[in-house]
């Protein structure tokens, strides 16, 4: 996801609708209390920053590594934004997530269900993302781009049978 430029012309973006399609898969697999999904449909580009609710700006990212994202990249980035600085954000997942089926032979409900998200895992969840950030100000007639964050942020996911809560 490239957004350059990003400007605020005060258009909101999209929250994300309820689970469909691999997120509903993904929702299967929960958090260690077992109380809420492992996965969220985490924005690429923050809807309160015009994100779409749309496949090509969402990807499945663990709880821990979304909020994460809010705290490190998306807190300081908003607050240019709501500033009206003209921004370059891009954000570009690396996806193949090293998931490997579990032998089933007594045919367990419980690993077929864990082997159908990791077969959704392998195809879907990102490993990491490569961020970058910057903002432009004016010095005289000259632009000059500042950064504000460039670096990656890991989406670590665990695969070994005793990682999945279902």
């Amino acid at each position: 996801m490239i957004a350059n430029p990003l400007i605020n012309n005060d258009k909101p973006g999209q929250s994300t609708a309820p689970a469909t399609g691999l997120y509903k898969e993904l929702s299967l697999r929960k958090t260690t209390s077992g109380s809420k999904s492992f996965y969220v449909q985490g924005h690429l580009l923050n809807a309160e920053m015009g994100g779409p609710n749309s496949a090509d700006n969402l990807t499945p990212l663990r709880t821990y590594t979304n909020d994460e994202h809010k705290l490190i990249i998306e807190k300081n980035l908003k607050t240019h934004y709501e500033a009206k600085k003209k921004l370059k954000y891009t954000v570009i997942p690396t996806y193949g997530l090293s998931s490997p089926e579990i032998d089933n032979p007594t045919n367990d409900p419980r690993i077929k269900t864990i082997n159908k998200i990791k077969e959704v895992e392998r195809k879907s969840v990102p490993i990491k993302m490569a961020i970058n950030s910057s903002y432009f100000i004016q010095e005289g007639d000259k632009e000059t781009e500042k950064t504000i964050y460039n670096g990656t942020i890991n989406n670590n996911v665990g695969t070994d049978e005793k990682d999945y809560v279902i």
